[in-house]
């Protein structure tokens, strides 16, 4: 397309912006799950007073053991997983990296009251797997 001015310009489709809006709000909010604290408490724990005070996977394996940190983990993988799966079922490689990216930011810092977040490492590999 051009603009009136003739210079080359890259429009978005209205309903493609707002696809990636709501892979956007998606992704962090899936990000935003506490999984691995959810499966320390399970376990015994409180990551977020224990051990390091982080609230990711390798907090809870050390806390509550390889068993309880493996499931930590994969279930923080689980989230990038899902945040990417829906996004490239929305929008193709272009969503699955929005809502994948999204997700990274959303464990690093979630919305949820006033808990802190993890590094978001286990998000991470679908992300730089696609």
């Amino acid at each position: 397309r051009r603009r009136s001015d003739g210079s080359a310009a890259a429009a978005m489709d209205p309903a493609v912006a707002v696809g990636v809006a709501v892979l956007l709000v998606a992704g962090y909010a899936i990000g935003s799950l506490p999984l691995s604290p959810l499966i320390g408490r399970r376990a015994g724990v409180d990551v977020y007073r224990d051990g390091e005070r982080n609230p990711g996977a390798s907090n809870v394996w050390r806390l509550a053991g390889p068993r309880a940190g493996l499931a930590a983990s994969l279930a923080d993988l689980a989230k990038g997983v899902a945040a990417g799966a829906i996004g490239w079922l929305v929008l193709g490689f272009g969503g699955a990296w929005a809502a994948g990216a999204a997700a990274i930011v959303g464990a690093a810092w979630p919305a949820l009251g006033r808990l802190p977040g993890g590094r978001g490492v286990q998000a991470r590999p679908p992300l730089i797997g696609g």
